[in-house]
């Protein structure tokens, strides 16, 4: 069952130094759009509970980045490779909705292959960049990089003895 959602006013602040109002929120909008911001501080307030929350963003995003540097690591060095080459009990959605699906099914050294299926026919398919994708799509990622490691060390060990 999904969970009731609730009301909540999300706040971000910074002192910026500009010639108007206007170029000071511009700035603020170029500082919160750019993916390589350190901006990830928010104090979040629930209404119901009237309960105020300081949400710190920056070790998400920093584990985020350090598993997409071990993903391209480990492809880097053993090549790509598919969610069959693993066999994998599924591959990663993106998005799910009625019949219509996107999933994840290669991974390469800078990006992945997201497939398209509209009643498990495949329609289209397009490259993403691990870093557009949300945390846990990366998490599900790494679980297969770590497979598919795991997998390449053991034909490794094989073949030198």
């Amino acid at each position: 069952m999904a969970q009731k959602q609730k009301q909540y006013l999300v706040k971000w602040e910074i002192d910026i130094t500009a010639s108007s109002p206007e170029a000071a929120a511009k700035q603020a909008l170029g500082i919160q759009r750019d993916k390589n911001s350190e901006a990830l501080v928010f104090n979040v307030h629930e209404h119901i509970s009237n309960s105020t929350f300081e949400i710190d963003l920056i070790t998400e995003n920093i584990d985020k980045l350090d598993k997409i540097a071990y993903i391209k690591k480990v492809i880097n060095e053993w090549g790509g490779f598919t969610t069959n080459d693993v066999e994998a009990d599924y591959s990663p959605a993106i998005n799910v909705l009625g019949d219509a699906s996107i999933l994840l099914e290669e991974f390469h050294g800078e990006s992945a292959i997201a497939f398209s299926y509209v009643h498990s026919t495949c329609v289209s398919e397009y490259s993403i960049k691990y870093e557009d994708l949300d945390s846990d799509i990366i998490d599900e990622i790494t679980n297969l990089v770590e497979n598919w490691e795991a997998e390449n060390l053991q034909t490794e060990k094989r073949i030198s003895d």
